[in-house]
């Protein structure tokens, strides 16, 4: 009876301390703050041209475990090294974690129950998936689109400087100096004279007229309001260009004459006869026809000529050195001027030079090695693979993966300059591996865009 009596006693004991420690647990979990709203502080809004910044403000009741940016227009991840783009609606959101004795809170049906905002403004409070809403949500808020967020800045002028003069005998320069809102996209030649675009490499000629085609492009942030425009401090001709919008492209066009008022002396000291006065009239054509509406370009003024416009045809360069030859000249004046007209009919000044048929085909070359990875290292981190070599492409080379084995899809990636980052790979196994990647040749005014689609070949050991 007494061991009885004993053994009731520690079971009623046992019982009782059981009873203790279940209350102390519940009161544990009882005594959890529960977190009703969430604001986010210090996210930086989206701004064109500029990287996102993957950080917030931290909190006292929970910790942010990462900040991410989508453009909501391309439905696209937006990664840390890419820019905000003008016209593109983005969303910022924050994966954040309740802190030890706090959780957020639920409705009766097991939803996010968390008013939040970011930077004050009203957000989106979203269950994450597979994950507890009560210990981990992600806050979301969607910024205006940057266009309307972004006020333009109006282009009205544009002074292009670094263009070359013509000089005869000298290559062609193809370049220009970029300006304030706008970047040179291409420079062209167009030989008036004769009809034709100048291809690279080509040399400018005697008694010709070269005009210069600058195509322009507004850069974010800016767009084109009917602007006037100079080369090299003159006045230059803008005309909008087919098939582009003119706030964003125009093109630029000015007729240089340099080599026309040089090669005067040239010509009549190699020929002594009068077999051709009509070119001798052409030199002077430019300084009395109406087309001359740049003329403030040619900056070599040494020329008599261009002092007596009137008189060109009599005394001029000729009398010094053979006054005979301009005799037929004077007789007809006035039909010399004729020959001219045809350098008047260059083809739509709106039509872009890449569009002429006479450019060259692109001599890019690429040739890809195969590269051997080691399996340990692979399984460690990320792995730098350059197996892909070009070689004399003209304009901008580009690099795009368009095939790869579905084991490895997610795995492999390419940057601008043709770098391949193979990432770490834990169940990764020994074998040949091919990607196949598509190398571009933009081009320019003078040759074609190419492509060519080569095939890398990863060994991993």
């Amino acid at each position: 009876m007494k061991t009885l009596k004993k053994t009731m006693g520690v079971m009623l004991a046992a019982l009782m301390l059981l009873s203790v420690v279940t209350l102390v647990q519940f009161s544990a979990a009882t005594a959890q703050e529960i977190i009703d709203a969430v604001d986010i502080t210090g996210m930086i809004e989206p701004k064109v041209g500029e990287k996102p910044v993957l950080s917030v403000d931290e909190n006292e009741k929970f910790t942010v475990e990462s900040v991410y940016f989508t453009n909501k227009t391309d439905r696209l991840e937006v990664k840390e090294s890419d820019t905000f783009k003008v016209g593109k609606v983005y969303t910022g959101g924050a994966l954040i974690t309740a802190k030890e004795n706090y959780r957020f809170k639920t409705t009766d049906s097991g939803a996010c129950g968390v008013v939040a905002t970011v930077n004050g403004k009203a957000a989106a409070a979203n269950v994450v998936y597979n994950e507890d809403p009560a210990t981990k949500i992600a806050v979301i808020f969607e910024f205006p689109a940057l266009e309307d967020s972004v006020e333009n800045k109006n282009i009205t002028e544009l002074n292009i400087t670094g263009i070359k003069a013509p000089k005869v005998d000298e290559e062609i320069y193809m370049r220009a100096d970029n300006g304030t809102g706008y970047s040179v996209e291409s420079v062209g030649w167009y030989n008036k004279t004769d009809g034709y675009f100048l291809l690279e490499k080509d040399k400018f000629s005697a008694d010709k007229v070269y005009t210069a085609r600058i195509k322009v492009k507004a850069v974010d942030g800016y767009v084109f309001d009917n602007p006037t425009a100079t080369v090299n401090g003159f006045s230059a001709k803008v005309s909008a260009i087919d098939g582009y919008k003119p706030a964003e492209y125009l093109l630029i066009t000015y007729d240089f004459k340099d080599t026309v008022i040089q090669t005067p002396v040239e010509t009549d000291s190699t020929e002594p006869s009068t077999q051709e006065p009509t070119e001798t009239v052409t030199v002077e054509q430019p300084t009395t026809e109406p087309v001359t509406e740049p003329e403030p370009t040619q900056p070599v003024t040494t020329q008599p000529a261009t002092v007596a416009p009137t008189e060109a045809v009599e005394p001029t360069e000729p009398a010094t050195t053979e006054p005979a030859t301009t005799q037929p000249v004077t007789d007809a004046p006035t039909e010399a001027v004729k020959p001219t007209q045809p350098a008047t009919k260059l083809p739509v000044i709106d039509a872009a030079p890449a569009r002429v048929s006479a450019k060259k085909a692109n001599p890019i070359k690429v040739t890809v090695k195969t590269k051997t990875v080691k399996l340990k290292k692979l399984k460690k981190k990320d792995q730098k693979i350059s197996a892909i070599t070009v070689k004399n492409a003209k304009g901008k080379v580009s690099y795009k993966i368009t095939g790869v084995q579905k084991k490895i899809g997610k795995l492999v990636k390419i940057n601008s300059k043709g770098v391949i980052t193979f990432k770490k790979w834990k169940a990764a196994k020994k074998g040949t591996y091919k990607i196949s990647v598509k190398v571009s040749a933009k081009g320019n005014s003078a040759f074609k865009g190419a492509e060519k689609t080569v095939t890398v070949k990863i060994k991993v050991k």
